[in-house]
């Protein structure tokens, strides 16, 4: 029998007291850093989103703009002068370096450019199930003068007595909705 039974009976009490200590200590650390994550996260996202939104909004306001002309009978297609009015949309847009307008089979009805524009399987979500108020943007395919990626944004048109339904295509640089992320990257530790 051992001198001193009690002894075990304590080691191992302590032996689980620490135990559990080590665990309380290491959920309390893997919720602290989880919590910093989340607000580096956050903070990241909301710069980023700095960045892109004006240039993203003004599309956006852009597109619907042309959009109510071409309801409204403003802007026929297709014409001659229809590749000036674009071009001139493509001025007022900040971050728009060209326009397309195709029809509901994906048929150009006119451009500010003479690029052709981004194929309709190459957008997410798909042109088809686009509601009037949605928004779609195209995976990244090449400007073939500055060989630079850029992206499309689409926009749904509705058909008019007059004119065919189809949608309104605005060509993006890539990089101007990248470049937040070099600003906000936060610097090596």
């Amino acid at each position: 029998e051992p001198a001193f039974p009690g002894l075990w009976l304590i080691a191992l009490a302590l032996a689980v007291v620490l135990t559990v200590v080590a665990v309380l200590a290491l959920w309390h650390l893997r919720r602290v850093t989880f919590s910093a994550r989340a607000q580096e996260l956050g903070s990241l996202s909301l710069a980023v989103s700095d960045d892109i939104d004006p240039g993203l909004l003004g599309a956006k306001g852009g597109l619907y703009a042309l959009r109510r002309e071409l309801d409204n009978g403003l802007l026929a297609l297709p014409t001659t002068s229809a590749t000036q009015i674009l071009r001139t949309r493509v001025e007022l847009m900040s971050v728009v370096t060209q326009l397309w307008v195709v029809d509901d089979q994906g048929q150009l009805l006119g451009a500010s450019h003479s690029q052709s524009a981004p194929e309709k399987p190459t957008f997410f979500p798909p042109l088809d199930s686009l509601a009037l108020n949605q928004m779609a943007i195209s995976r990244p395919f090449g400007d073939p003068q500055t060989q630079a990626p850029q992206v499309a944004l689409a926009i749904r048109f509705k058909r008019t007595f007059d004119a065919p339904g189809g949608w309104l295509l605005a060509g993006v640089p890539a990089g101007s909705l990248q470049g937040a992320f070099q600003v906000a990257s936060p610097a090596p530790d």
